[in-house]
């Protein structure tokens, strides 16, 4: 086995061989991928065989805070139900380095007068959650040993909190903080609640499909194939 630094281009590189002489090397790039190669002796040339990163979603915070990237869909970025990109132009040229910022603010701590027998009192307007399934789920959670409900529970009470996961291997995670690397799977991966004001729940029981979206120059930035759970636990189809 042997191991060379090359400070050109700041890349290392790990090789070594079998018995057999079947030469393998692994070659770190400056883009942060491991890649696997093999030596070609037909070609004479070293030849790739296994990337660790094998998609766009697999960067790192491909697309920036708030937002989800789903390598079959286009484009691959989506900001998360009730958030838009903060930089429009950066976003349809499709950099999605800067992510995305809450388009109305949580309501956790608002409150609405209503009058009830010609007297007043303020009553506190609670949030929501929209369920983003089959995701690779954000990082740096905060780990909690309760259940699913207090988990929701845990979520809600908490103004700071964003979101909120729960798996049974691990148990309850919160996110306080930036919401960054979420991956949408086909199947598998963990379902994700997103922490929405009452009035994106208001917005979603208008929805006519299970699909749809928000778009402005043509560029998707929330989509609607989520379901809702608003306080009353009832999704955008009533259901």
């Amino acid at each position: 086995m042997s191991g060379k630094d090359e400070e050109s281009n700041g890349t290392y590189y790990l090789s070594y061989s079998y018995a057999n002489h079947n030469l393998r090397m692994f070659a770190l790039g400056v883009d942060g991928n491991l890649n696997e190669y093999y030596w070609d002796y037909s070609k004479k040339q070293w030849s790739m065989m296994w990337s660790a990163i094998n998609t766009e979603c697999g960067v790192y915070g491909k697309c920036g805070v708030f937002a989800s990237c789903d390598p079959k869909t286009s484009p691959i970025c989506t900001c998360l139900r009730g958030y838009v990109p903060r930089n429009v132009e950066e976003w349809n040229k499709q950099n999605w380095s800067s992510g995305c910022v809450r388009k109305t603010p949580v309501q956790c701590e608002s409150e609405k007068v209503i009058k009830n027998n010609s007297s007043v009192e303020s009553v506190a307007v609670e949030d929501g959650f929209v369920k983003l399934q089959n995701t690779k789920v954000p990082d740096y959670a905060e780990w909690l040993s309760s259940i699913d409900f207090d988990c929701r529970t845990a979520c809600l009470g908490n103004c700071s909190c964003k979101a909120y996961a729960y798996d049974v291997g691990i148990g309850c995670m919160l996110w306080s903080g930036n919401l960054i690397d979420i991956q949408r799977f086909s199947m598998g991966g963990t379902d994700l609640y997103i922490r929405v004001p009452s009035s994106e729940l208001e917005e979603e029981k208008s929805c006519r499909s299970d699909h749809c979206s928000y778009s402005l120059s043509s560029r998707n930035y929330w989509d609607c194939d989520l379901r809702v759970y608003p306080v009353e636990k009832k999704n955008c189809n009533g259901r």
